[in-house]
């Protein structure tokens, strides 16, 4: 039978057009944390909160497609110097959408020359997103780290 994605109404992994999938990956989670940290200065820089973390990934003879949908994102600075930019980015849409959506399909075999993509469709709710030269300067020293 086919993978349905639930109560959303959207597509499923098995489509008419291309038949049942040979693989079929679907992953949820309900909340991700993720935090940068430098280890040179033993702080931390920015946590990342996710919600409604979803990835489906089909795989047929001839395509592959990956769907990506966050219901929620917030991106927090943790710096003690910036308080006057808490908050780096998050979701501020009242369309009850998720802030991301994303979706890619690829032909198969894909080519080893470059990189090929027959759809790459992205979809972002209304975003807030604050930024300092501070932040950034540190965000800068900890990835030459």
């Amino acid at each position: 039978g086919a993978t349905d994605r639930g109560k959303s109404g959207q597509q499923t992994l098995q489509d008419a057009s291309r038949g049942r999938a040979r693989v079929k990956v679907c992953v949820s989670l309900a909340e991700v944390g993720l935090s940068l940290v430098s280890p040179s200065r033993e702080q931390e820089l920015l946590f990342a909160e996710l919600r409604q973390v979803s990835l489906l990934l089909g795989v047929w003879r001839d395509s592959q497609s990956l769907e990506l949908s966050m219901g929620e994102i917030q991106v927090d600075c943790q710096l003690l110097g910036c308080q006057h930019v808490p908050v780096i980015l998050a979701n501020r849409g009242t369309s009850g959408l998720p802030a991301l959506q994303c979706h890619v399909v690829q032909q198969l075999p894909a080519i080893s020359s470059g990189f090929s993509l027959d759809t790459l469709a992205v979809q972002l709710d209304a975003l807030e997103l604050g930024i300092d030269e501070q932040f950034l300067k540190e965000v800068m020293e900890t990835v030459k780290e």
